[in-house]
């Protein structure tokens, strides 16, 4: 063996580069097979052995074989996408995360915000995150998400409230109701009805006069960003059967609409002055307006028109946080079929390529990292990779 690294100018890189094979992690072997001539099997020394007429063959034919004999002992050649450490597609990296997320979870079922680099107060908010990401790896990981629904329904205050009464307290419960419901959605478990019913109801006397959510009780200032989970919470809702919510439910869109610019980008509280993207806020009121539309929820054609065009914008940019891809995610796989495919296969690639070897999605470039934590990153970043169907 020889230490140096190879040479990329060798012709025999030009070569192997040069054939003509497909990237979609199909069996190559019969495929490089053919592309081996016939006399490059015959060796220049009379009679010898396999082995030696490998030696003897021109050096790319050599290399060839030696391909084709990896292939073998592999079963199988993949030179499909190499996305994230070692070479791990989705599938894979969904595999590890929610692995990670298991090992770090305690035995009351709950994740320790703090020592996974979140904020305590937003505790509640981040345990129902990794619940919400184990919950979408289907049936692998059934007791990790039970045990994660069990510690949130422990957080559940007598007036329906998940979570403390904190300054971020709609967060808390916005996404811990999003976690029962989806909870509920995948095992029908009706002793979770009660529960849910009464945090829907919490949310519904929380909502501002003007529609939407902020951070303190019925907050003159509502804000997209919290806003976004209570209508995510009561569309879920009204998936499911609790249709006394749809007046809160259209009040929430009709909010949304309201922070939209004609060529649909958001704001946080109120509609920006410039047509300039905010991909974050405009991933969120795009899948607020997408979602409802998809779920039969009376949406003015004009404003997803608009939703679209914002939204192809921030294809082309997309956000950088967790928070953000999570839900521009969301949003392209609420859109028509047959829209938005590449600019969501694209966005995994991003996702899967920045995992962690041990599992994790690292917060340290972030932005919300400092609040959140490897759990918040990992959480979010599982969601984006996984359907919410």
């Amino acid at each position: 063996m020889h230490d140096r690294a190879p040479d990329r100018d060798d012709p025999v890189f030009d070569r192997l580069r040069a054939l003509d094979c497909e990237v979609d992690g199909a069996d190559l072997v019969p495929r490089l097979l053919e592309r081996i001539p016939a006399h490059a099997w015959r060796s220049r020394a009379a009679g010898g052995s396999p082995f030696a007429r490998l030696v003897h063959a021109p050096l790319w034919r050599a290399a060839a074989v030696l391909l084709v004999l990896l292939g073998i002992g592999a079963g199988v050649l993949y030179v499909g996408p190499r996305f994230g450490p070692g070479g791990a597609g989705r599938p894979e990296a969904v595999r590890r995360g929610i692995a990670w997320l298991r090992d770090c979870q305690g035995v009351d079922g709950g994740w320790d915000a703090r020592r996974l680099g979140g904020t305590p107060q937003y505790a509640t908010a981040l345990n129902a995150l990794a619940t919400i990401a184990c919950l979408r790896d289907g049936a692998a990981y059934q007791p990790a998400a039970q045990r994660g629904v069990r510690h949130l329904l422990s957080r559940q205050a007598a007036d329906g409230r998940l979570g403390p009464e904190v300054e971020g307290t709609m967060y808390n419960h916005g996404m811990a109701t999003v976690a029962l419901l989806e909870a509920y959605r995948r095992g029908r478990d009706e002793t979770l009805r009660a529960p849910i019913g009464a945090a829907l109801e919490f949310i519904r006397r929380r909502q501002s006069p003007a529609g939407g959510w902020g951070y303190r009780p019925r907050s003159p200032e509502p804000n997209l960003s919290i806003s976004a989970w209570q209508i995510q919470a009561l569309l879920l809702a009204a998936q499911q059967g609790w249709t006394e919510h749809m007046p809160a439910l259209r009040r929430g869109l009709a909010w949304v609409r309201g922070v939209m610019t004609g060529d649909g980008t958001f704001g946080y509280e109120r509609a920006p002055d410039t047509a300039a993207p905010q991909p974050t806020l405009t991933s969120m009121g795009a899948y607020c307006t997408l979602a409802a539309e998809r779920e039969r929820v009376p949406v003015d054609p004009d404003s997803v028109s608009a939703v679209l065009r914002g939204l192809e914008t921030v294809a082309a940019s997309p956000p950088a946080d967790s928070y953000g891809r999570f839900f521009h995610a969301a949003a392209l796989r609420s859109a028509p079929a047959g829209t938005t495919e590449t600019a969501l296969s694209r966005l995994r690639e991003m996702v899967v390529a920045s995992q962690d070897r041990a599992g994790y999605w690292s917060a340290e470039h972030d932005c919300w990292g400092r609040v959140g934590g490897r759990l918040y990153t990992t959480a979010m970043a599982l969601m984006a990779l996984e359907p919410a169907g």
